[in-house]
C-alpha cells in the first residue's frame, strides 16, 4: 500500500531480512501446524539459490516501510489463511 502513494514505479524487497534455511522454515512450520512432515533431501538443483536475506532498505528508504511481523507469526497467519480463508486448500 505504502507503494501505491509513492508517486513513481519501482521494486521493492520486503522480508524479514533475516536469513533462515529451508530446513530451519520447515522446522517451524511442522511446529506451528503440530505436524511431523518428513522432509526429503536432494541435491540442489542448476540455478538454485545459496542462502540468502532479503535486504529491505529501498522500502524503508523510499516508503518508510519497517518489519512489523516476526517470521514465526507471518507464517502463523498464512497457515491460519490456508485453513480458514481458502478452504479449498485448507490443510487436512
Amino acid at each position: 500500500m505504502a507503494a501505491a502513494g509513492y508517486g513513481k514505479a519501482g521494486i521493492w524487497t520486503i522480508g524479514t531480512g533475516i536469513e533462515v534455511t529451508v530446513l530451519e522454515l520447515a522446522a517451524l512450520v511442522n511446529r506451528l501446524t503440530g505436524r511431523d512432515s518428513q522432509l526429503v533431501f536432494k541435491p540442489a538443483r542448476k540455478g538454485e539459490l545459496s542462502p540468502s536475506a532479503l535486504a529491505c532498505r529501498l522500502a524503508a528508504q523510499d516508503l518508510g516501510w519497517q518489519r512489523a511481523t516476526s517470521l514465526s507469526d507471518g507464517v502463523q497467519a498464512v497457515i491460519r489463511w490456508f485453513e480458514t480463508g481458502a478452504p479449498d486448500r485448507a490443510l487436512r
